[in-house]
């Protein structure tokens, strides 16, 4: 579980100090999750992970949060830290009888990409690895700490989940392949469905940018032009090189004109929230 930073979380509606957070409360529990990036002192795209959070806590039987509550009380975390960017956790139980807390949020560490990183794109490794209910953002301290390990291991910025020699998605991520005007993403019941991922796929609906929803299997990787990521903390993230399967253009003129455009919705998005 990822630590606490910054002066205070909150717990069921508790403002409390953060030298009071224990990770181990979390362990052993089922909580649904979201993280929630934190840009000029807003929540990005706020509606949509709320959402997100109401559907995960529907397919896993848990009650579903009171949208009002859930806003005021981030509000009040941000506030009480006096901080205007970085990432928040909203972890929501099915109930006390059934966790230490019913619902919790609190700033984690988080990692942006720099300049040199969105030019330059990043390098990422395959690992055979299924993510268990992809429809729910569950937590699962087995299956973090493994991509934590392997991460470590291998020294690269993202692992791709492969089942049965077919690409998923990221580990913490959603993943897009480009070849000439067309993209090539996972279909939407094998992976988690993140807001990045839907923004980018409205974004290219609009913008006329064909999208095959299907598995690639390791033998067409190298087929592809260019490849990103997509997530609340990389953004649009351009793939370099996987590791001994495939280089890639970092500058495709497809992913370029998707990166540019989802940073627009992204400051839109900011400049409209309000509280």
């Amino acid at each position: 579980m990822e630590q606490c930073i910054h002066t205070h979380w909150i717990a069921d509606e508790q403002l409390i100090s953060a030298c009071d957070f224990i990770p181990g409360n979390f362990e052993g529990y089922e909580y649904v999750y979201e993280v929630i990036r934190l840009i000029d002192g807003k929540p990005l795209f706020y509606a949509e992970h709320f959402g997100r959070l109401e559907k995960s806590c529907a397919l896993a039987g848990f009650p579903l949060p009171q949208s009002a509550l859930l806003k005021t009380q981030f509000h009040i975390l941000v506030e009480a830290n006096r901080v205007d960017a970085g990432n928040v956790k909203v972890m929501v139980s099915k109930g006390r009888n059934f966790a230490k807390y019913k619902m919790a949020m609190w700033f984690i560490p988080a990692f942006y990409p720099d300049e040199t990183m969105l030019q330059q794109g990043v390098v990422v490794a395959l690992i055979d690895l299924k993510r268990i209910d992809p429809q729910i953002k569950m937590f699962r301290s087995n299956y973090k700490q493994l991509v934590a390990e392997t991460l470590q291991r291998l020294q690269v910025y993202e692992l791709l989940l492969l089942d049965n020699d077919q690409i998923t998605e990221g580990s913490r991520s959603n993943v897009f392949f480009v070849k000439g005007n067309k993209l090539f993403t996972a279909p939407d019941e094998a992976v988690l469905r993140g807001v990045t991922r839907q923004k980018v796929l409205e974004i290219s609906k609009r913008l006329g940018i064909e999208v095959h929803k299907e598995f690639l299997r390791l033998n067409e990787l190298q087929k592809m032009e260019a490849a990103f990521l997509c997530g609340t903390s990389p953004g649009v993230l351009p793939i370099s090189n996987i590791v001994d399967k495939a280089a890639y253009s970092t500058n495709h003129h497809v992913m370029q004109i998707l990166k540019h455009s989802y940073q627009q919705e992204r400051d839109d998005d900011i400049a409209n929230f309000s509280w």
